[in-house]
């Protein structure tokens, strides 16, 4: 897809115009250069790239090329746009956002390309003001700011605070859009 991407880019430039390369498994170096050079915003799949499929890629890759297992350090310190991502149960976005912080595989129970782990913020970043960025939203939504519309969640845990396991079980005990609540658990704010 990245050639395609090139192509067009040299009869319409792309920089600027948030194309989109979505459910990246591999990228290498050169990869992630040249998204980063077109402006590209990319989406993961980590359920799959990751969790189901993180310890398959490891055993078709050598050692050396284990960083290019969905390469989430390597994409956000080249100034890449990243959009988490899931269309697979479970359908919270805290499973994507704990497969990219503890990057663990579900089969070996071993991390996938640790080295690629990002931090808590910066997952949460990811699945919030970037996707917002990806569909040219971030005026709108994607961060808690006046005049931004009161989308918001309150959350069963602390995603900063939890113990690594426990990002993936933070479920909405009340959630709001566009400031008018339209989820309630029991007792959620007691």
């Amino acid at each position: 897809m990245i050639e395609l991407f090139e192509e067009v880019d040299r009869e319409v430039a792309l920089k600027g115009r948030r194309w989109v390369l979505g459910h990246i498994s591999t990228l290498s170096p050169r990869d992630i250069e040249k998204i980063a050079r077109l402006g590209l915003v990319v989406t993961t799949h980590t359920n799959r790239y990751i969790y189901k499929e993180g310890h398959l890629l490891q055993r078709r890759l050598p050692p050396e090329r284990h960083r290019e297992i969905t390469p989430m350090r390597e994409l956000i310190d080249a100034g890449v746009k990243v959009g988490l991502a899931t269309d697979n149960v479970p359908v919270s976005m805290f499973w994507p956002i704990w497969q990219v912080v503890a990057r663990m595989s579900n089969v070996t129970n071993q991390r996938v390309a640790p080295e690629q782990a990002v931090s808590r913020a910066e997952a949460l970043r990811c699945a919030t003001t970037n996707c917002a960025y990806l569909t040219f939203d971030e005026d709108k939504k994607g961060s808690l700011e006046p005049g931004k519309l009161a989308d918001l969640a309150v959350l069963s845990a602390d995603p900063l605070g939890v113990d690594e396991a426990g990002l993936r079980d933070i479920t909405a005990a009340m959630t709001m859009v566009g400031g008018r609540i339209v989820h309630e658990s029991p007792n959620w704010h007691g």
